[in-house]
C-alpha cells in the first residue's frame, strides 16, 4: 500500500540514532477510520525508553487543516471506562516499535479533499542508562479522503468479518471498535450484523453506538435490548437507560 509518510532522524552522537516516523495510506473513502502509524525505529546498541501516556495516546497533540482551510487544535482523547494502557514503552538495540493512532478520537473528519496533520508528542527519548536522547517526536503527514461508497463498503465487510471469525481476541475487539467508527449508516448496518452473530464484542459495539447517538444508532440498541442472552439485554438496557439521563 501506498503510503503518505513524514520521518526524522536525530541523533546524539555520531553512532546513536533513533528514527521516528508516521505514516497513513495515501487514500481513504468518506467516513472510514483514520489510521495513523507510529513507527519508532531504534538504530543504537542500546535500548531505549519513552511515555506515550496513558491509553498510549494522552502525550500527542494534534493541528488539523482540514479541506476547506479551517483548523482544528486537538487534544489528546478523554479516557473512557475500563482498563487503562500504560506509556511506558521499551525498545531494545536494533529493535523497533509501532503502534496505530485512531485520529477519530483527536477528531471528525468528515470532508472530502485534502487533510494536513501536524502531530506533536510531549514524550522525550532516554536511554536504558538514564541519558536523553534529543530529539523532536513529531510529524506532517498528509490524508487524502475521497467519496468511495464501495471502499467504505468492502472496509465495513472485512471489520465485520474479523470481528465476527477472528480467534484473537486483540485482533477481533480492534475490528469491532474500528466498525464503531465509521462515521455511516452503512457502518451501523454492519454492526448490526456483527451482534447478529456473535455477543463477544457487545460491550464495544454497544458503547459505540451510544457514542455515534444517532436515531439509527439508537434504534439499534433498543433492537438489540429485545433478544439475545440475560447479560445482553442487561447491557443494552443499562446503556439505553445511561443514553436516556444524559438527555434529560
Amino acid at each position: 500500500m501506498l503510503l503518505a509518510a513524514c520521518d526524522q532522524l536525530f541523533a546524539t552522537g555520531q553512532t546513536r540514532l533513533v528514527r521516528v516516523s508516521y505514516s497513513a495510506p495515501a487514500r481513504l473513502a468518506l467516513h472510514e477510520p483514520v489510521l495513523i502509524e507510529l513507527n519508532v525505529e531504534n538504530l543504537m546498541n542500546e535500548a531505549i525508553r519513552f511515555d506515550l501516556g496513558l491509553n498510549r495516546t494522552s502525550s500527542f497533540f494534534v493541528t488539523i487543516m482540514r479541506p476547506d482551510g479551517t483548523i482544528v487544535r486537538a487534544a489528546p482523547p478523554a479516557l473512557e471506562d475500563g482498563p487503562i494502557r500504560i506509556g511506558r514503552v521499551s525498545v531494545a538495540g536494533s529493535g523497533s516499535y509501532s503502534q496505530e493512532l485512531l485520529m477519530n478520537d483527536w477528531s471528525r473528519f468528515d470532508q472530502v479533499g485534502t487533510y494536513q496533520l501536524q502531530i506533536t508528542s510531549t514524550t522525550t527519548i532516554s536511554t536504558e542508562h538514564g541519558g536523553t536522547v534529543t530529539t523532536p517526536t513529531g510529524g506532517v503527514v498528509r490524508l487524502q479522503i475521497a467519496a468511495d461508497e464501495f471502499a467504505l463498503e468492502e472496509r465495513c465487510r472485512r471489520l465485520a468479518d474479523i470481528a465476527v471469525r477472528e480467534p484473537n481476541a486483540w485482533q477481533f475487539e480492534h475490528a469491532a471498535r474500528l466498525l464503531t467508527y465509521v462515521d455511516d449508516s452503512v457502518g451501523i448496518r454492519y454492526m448490526r450484523q456483527v451482534l447478529s452473530l456473535t455477543e463477544r464484542a457487545d460491550t464495544i459495539l454497544l458503547q459505540g453506538l451510544a457514542r455515534i447517538n444517532s436515531a439509527e444508532a439508537r434504534a439499534a440498541l433498543a433492537d438489540t435490548a429485545l433478544g439475545g442472552s440475560p447479560d445482553r439485554v442487561i447491557e443494552a438496557n443499562e446503556v439505553l437507560r445511561d443514553l436516556e439521563r444524559r438527555r434529560r
